[in-house]
């Protein structure tokens, strides 16, 4: 899949990376499920997590932000009456936001972004376990919220890491 992502991600850049300021990683979620099915830990996720954004790096330039959301597996409506199993997913799912949350300290430009306070019933979707057109939108504006400071310089030379 890291392949696939970054090839298409070469042909979408082509050969003007000077215009990529950002990249948003969405990941974690089905890692989980791995953990249980393949007996993956998070340390492997961190390290394929870090072998991908090198690779985007390589495609996008250094000077891009790499921004890393938490996932809001906790809020899902589909856990809520599962108590405690949804108590046991909530500490798992923060094992694997750790993770990005660390090579946010490690790896340059690498931003984690903490989940939004507060969800809505009507931001999550049917399923009760992915958002709702809505509940992206809110999401999205979140992310970008906390992303902003500090974006204006990075083509400008200036360093962001520390943000």
């Amino acid at each position: 899949m890291r392949e696939k992502l970054v090839k298409e991600m070469e042909e979408t850049v082509g050969k003007d990376s000077s215009k990529v300021t950002a990249v948003v990683i969405m990941c974690g979620l089905n890692d989980y499920k791995r953990l249980v099915q393949e007996g993956r830990m998070p340390s492997s996720f961190k390290e394929d997590l870090r072998k991908l954004i090198r690779e985007i790096k390589i495609v996008v330039g250094e000077q891009a932000r790499i921004v890393l959301p938490a996932l809001p597996i906790d809020r899902a409506p589909l856990f809520k009456p599962l108590f405690p199993l949804n108590q046991i997913l909530y500490k798992v799912a923060k094992i694997w936001d750790h993770q990005k949350h660390l090579l946010s300290g490690e790896e340059n430009e690498v931003k984690f972004i903490r989940e939004p306070e507060h969800y809505k019933e009507d931001d999550w979707a049917i399923d009760g376990i992915h958002p709702s057109e809505k509940g992206y939108r809110n999401w999205a504006d979140h992310i970008v919220k906390k992303m902003l400071p500090g974006l204006e310089n990075i083509h400008s030379g200036e360093s962001n890491s520390g943000l």
